[in-house]
């Protein structure tokens, strides 16, 4: 573990009230191991803080879109909403309440505006399975 990056979340603790920060824990104990999600490597009270500290997964979508000139290429796009469909159909079949999850993507290729709705609204409504396959627009 030496050497390894981290993310390191505080909250000071603040008696009588809900910690944010605990449930947060509670939710990375369900979820690890899925993809996208990252190990929680601690957590607990230290001192006047609650703390949090889970694996660092790396640059954010909006840190590789900049690298990339603010363009990403077709592959790129269909292999993002593809982890996308993945991530949600594991969110779906856990038993943490996932509200706030919408379809609601663009990208700037219109064509594929309407195949990532079409498949992540199937895969919003559709029960979580085993195997999945992409489901075509209506043209």
């Amino acid at each position: 573990m030496a050497g390894k990056e981290v993310a390191i979340k505080l909250e000071p603790v603040v008696e009588k009230q809900p910690s944010p920060l605990k449930h947060e824990s509670k939710i990375y104990k369900t979820l690890m191991g899925g993809p996208g999600v990252p190990w929680m490597i601690w957590s607990g009270k230290q001192g006047d803080y609650n703390v949090l500290i889970i694996d660092l997964l790396g640059p954010s979508l909006e840190d590789l879109f900049k690298l990339c000139n603010r363009q990403f290429s077709l592959k790129t796009v269909l292999l993002i909403a593809d982890q996308l469909v993945c991530t949600l159909f594991f969110f779906f079949g856990s038993p943490v309440e996932t509200r706030l999850l919408r379809a609601n993507c663009a990208t700037s290729y219109p064509v594929l505006n309407s195949y990532i709705r079409t498949t992540l609204c199937t895969a919003i409504s559709s029960p979580p399975t085993l195997l999945w396959a992409p489901v075509r627009p209506r043209t």
